[in-house]
């Protein structure tokens, strides 16, 4: 049978459908907790829309002129992309930190070469709290196309020539059930399903399913109007009531399965006819794409600006008003020009556009490049604020290039260790421990001491201690190795002479509630030792990073304003944490550095030698981390004593 490829106005309505739904979850509105679902009935309509068009073209002439293909979806998919990357360089070049600047800048050049789902996948989750402060991160899923666009076209055409014409439909469906079996299967694992393709074949091929599907329609109109009805309730649904904690794969397979009921009802007659020609969704739908690509760098860029957690209403509704505005303008003079065809783009003015913009492009690719390297753009540093000393740098530089050094015992004893030195002292925790553990060992030099580190960090879920055992069958972040570690050097462990807990607020319940158990495992190998709370300092809100308030306001101090405070480590306030209670019983010495340092706010330690007490909400820097301790050590040092770091 020979499909005519015919334009559906229907599926711009389900594109609307899709990006509204995006955009008002990355706004904050109540009710769209998982519009970010908006992207799977994009795979959808994609499955949906390519098969259809490869399908006839093999059927009309028995070939398949992939050069035709790529150039279409190129022309369909750079220009647009392109033309945001670059104004988004600029402005992130303007108002990222070093930091969050290098990582844009990897994120940029992995979005050029349709990689960027790696590269997120990589770093850290989707709803993780630093994924607000990526004005890329949403190139995932464009990246997730493009590699199926690599695939797909040469597998539809093996399976379509000169093949039984059952073979096509029988092979993607399971293809695609395979993919939603690998979504069970690795249930648990969200950043894996989330973000890399194999997993996303289901919907894609729930999507090309519809096309041989519409070949036999249903006559009754009702049946289509109860479906086109079924599905727009589906999504909705569970757009609604999404809930983190349950496997997303779940809300993705519903939210497929009622874009598919969209697609195939897109006929019918009652109510159908509203759906199909409603000018609204029709006009977002056409410029679903510039929409989607424009929203979420303004988003994150204006969130960094004011330095906010969220949008307010008022604020919501400008930042979208400015979104849609320029959504519309990318549509109708990026967008368009190029889908046109050919003709529409050999004029000079537009070829003479063309040009710059690929020169332009090639500028920012190498100028990211060099901000990404660590060994020579660091996220061009030299783009803060001139309070923060160029030797004040240089010391955290150095720190961050150092730690190959020290000693460590994650999963062996590293060969940095000196197992003749008779006083040991193990420094423990999470992501803070690295900081704590480079300052100790450069205040304290004492001759007979030496420093382990032994880092939890990422295995807080996955260490089950059982009397005189530590398991884990997680091998992400080598937890495995690292229990392991724990449960055959019993001998080693029982010499250590004391315990510092160097960790995220050490008292509260949702960091590593277990870190105790693991602190009395030790214990009973040595029921001599001394134990250690390093407590915390100010802390900011969690989008809040310092390094971003200096950078806006060009002062080291005003990370401690009162606007941007969210938590203060003082004993008092970790007396209020959940799991205070039960510890302190157990002889346990916390160590309250922030009512020793300061008496009232204003008398605080505000900045470090020229470098902010931290560059993002909590991780103290090395430079304040080494003067706690120093200023420690002067005024109080029977706490250092205790351990025999002085005399």
């Amino acid at each position: 049978m020979i499909l005519n490829i015919k334009y559906r106005k229907d599926i711009d309505s389900i594109r609307a459908i899709a990006v509204l739904s995006v955009l008002l979850f990355h706004f904050d509105v109540k009710g769209f907790d998982g519009g970010f679902l908006g992207v799977d009935i994009f795979f959808v309509i994609s499955g949906f829309l390519i098969t259809k068009l490869i399908i006839t073209e093999i059927s009309d002439s028995a070939s398949f002129d992939f050069k035709r293909f790529y150039f279409r979806r190129i022309k369909r998919l750079a220009p647009a992309l392109v033309a945001t990357l670059v104004w988004s360089f600029f402005v992130g070049f303007i108002l990222l930190t070093p930091e969050h600047f290098q990582s844009f800048s990897g994120s940029l050049i992995s979005a050029i070469f349709s990689v960027s789902n790696f590269f997120f996948y990589s770093g850290s989750g989707y709803f993780d709290t630093d994924s607000s402060l990526k004005p890329l991160l949403h190139t995932w899923s464009l990246s997730v196309e493009e590699q199926f666009y690599l695939i797909y076209p040469f597998l539809m055409f093996a399976l379509l020539v000169n093949r039984p014409k059952k073979l096509g439909p029988i092979f993607i469906v399971g293809v695609g059930v395979f993919s939603l079996c690998l979504n069970f299967i690795f249930a648990g694992k969200e950043s894996l399903v989330f973000y890399l393709m194999p997993f996303r074949v289901f919907q894609f091929s729930l999507g090309a399913i519809v096309v041989w599907l519409l070949q036999r329609q249903l006559r009754d109109s009702i049946i289509k109007t109860v479906l086109l009805i079924s599905g727009l309730f589906i999504i909705g649904c569970t757009i609604n009531i999404y809930e983190k904690g349950v496997e997303p794969i779940f809300y993705q397979l519903f939210v497929s399965l009622g874009t598919a009921f969209l697609i195939y009802s897109g006929s019918a007659a009652k109510y159908g006819e509203f759906w199909r020609a409603n000018p609204i969704l029709s006009w977002f739908g056409l410029r679903s794409y510039s929409l989607y690509l424009i929203h979420w760098p303004i988003v994150v860029f204006y969130k960094y600006y004011v330095i906010t957690d969220s949008l307010t209403s008022s604020e919501a509704i400008v930042v979208f008003v400015i979104t849609t505005f320029l959504a519309a303008v990318s549509y109708k003079y990026i967008e368009q020009p190029f889908r046109n065809g050919v003709q529409s783009i050999v004029k000079p003015v537009i070829k003479l556009s063309i040009r710059v913009a690929l020169l332009v492009l090639v500028a920012i690719v190498l100028a990211s490049s060099h901000a990404y390297s660590d060994k020579w753009g660091n996220g061009w540093e030299w783009r803060m604020p001139e309070v923060i000393s160029k030797e004040a740098r240089l010391v955290e530089k150095n720190y961050r290039s150092s730690m190959s050094d020290v000693c460590s015992i994650d999963e062996f004893i590293s060969e940095n260790c000196d197992l003749n030195k008779a006083n040991r002292i193990m420094v423990m925790g999470d992501s803070h421990v690295n900081t704590w553990m480079f300052a100790f060992s450069n205040v304290f030099k004492a001759d007979n001491v030496q420093f382990f580190m032994f880092s939890y960090l990422k295995c807080h879920n996955d260490f089950v201690i059982i009397d005189d055992k530590v398991t884990s069958d997680e091998p992400m972040n080598n937890c495995d190795k690292k229990a392991k570690f724990l449960s055959k050097n019993k001998k080693f462990l029982s010499t250590i002479d004391s315990i510092i807990l160097a960790s995220y607020r050490p008292y509260s319940y949702g960091a590593n509630p277990w870190r105790f158990d693991l602190i009395e495992y030790i214990r009973r190998l040595n029921p001599e030792i001394k134990i250690y709370i390093l407590g915390n300092y100010f802390q900011t809100g969690a989008k809040q990073l310092c390094s971003m308030i200096v950078m806006r306001r060009g002062s080291l101090e005003s990370c401690l304003d009162d606007d941007f405070i969210d938590y203060v480590g003082t004993y008092d306030q970790v007396k209020t944490e959940r799991l205070y209670s039960g510890m302190n019983s157990r002889g346990y010495i916390y160590i309250d550095y922030k009512t020793l340092l300061c008496e009232r706010k204003d008398d605080c330690i505000r900045e470090a030698n020229g470098f902010p007490i931290m560059m993002d909400n909590n991780h103290p820097s090395y430079t304040f981390s080494k003067l706690v301790l120093e200023t420690i050590k002067e005024r109080h040092p029977i706490f250092f004593k205790k351990i025999g770091l002085l005399n």
